[in-house]
């Protein structure tokens, strides 16, 4: 799917009581708007018009995968709304390709941009540093792919300026949130998690 197609489509299926959010700039810009639960997460029912919605994950690999279990609750959402290309990021026994797997550096570039450039929006953990992850939300804003990045400050660490400068509630969009208790306590056919009724630590209710 285009980038202006889904922002076409989210922007119909928005609500009057959402209609405030900001709609950025060219191309993909906007996708998110301000309210970010509503726009993309918390309605799945918007999405039911869409082919699929393609989503590019990024988190940590060689940079560590301390969260790895938090990556693989993530994308398990991501998934109730589309295809998530890089699943394999929140698999616990995934630590990369390597050139010992027949693969050189530059084919896994290549792949990983290859996926971006198909993507409809990426979404990013960026509790933990990564070069690879600043890469690929570098790359993305080029690309003018609408960008969500979720950070958990209650880790004692602190996002990059140019993350956290980045954010414009529209073409980038940085959220805080403190961990995922209560993920998986309403169904997802209730708006993803219930806003509602989500314990207001969820990485969803703070959405």
């Amino acid at each position: 799917m285009k980038n202006d197609d889904a922002q076409t489509i989210l922007r119909n299926n928005k609500t009057s009581e959402h209609e405030g959010g900001g709609e950025g700039g060219g191309g993909g810009g906007g996708y998110f708007g301000t309210d970010v639960a509503h726009t993309l997460f918390c309605k799945p029912s918007s999405f039911s018009r869409m082919s699929q919605v393609n989503i590019y994950f990024a988190g940590s690999i060689k940079g560590g995968r301390q969260d790895v279990g938090i990556y693989s609750q993530i994308i398990e959402q991501l998934k109730a709304y589309g295809h998530v290309f890089t699943e394999f990021v929140g698999d616990k026994n995934y630590s990369g390709p390597t050139e010992a797997d027949g693969k050189k550096d530059k084919e896994i570039h290549d792949t990983d941009v290859s996926m971006l450039k198909k993507s409809d929006c990426v979404v990013a953990e960026v509790t933990q540093p990564s070069l690879g992850v600043g890469y690929e939300l570098g790359r993305a804003v080029a690309l003018e792919i609408p960008i969500l990045c979720l950070f958990r400050p209650n880790e004692g660490k602190v996002l990059s300026c140019m993350i956290r400068g980045a954010h414009d509630g529209s073409a980038v969009t940085v959220v805080d949130y403190t961990d995922i208790v209560g993920m998986h306590q309403t169904p997802v056919s209730d708006g993803l998690l219930g806003l509602s009724s989500a314990p207001d630590t969820s990485i969803w209710r703070c959405l």
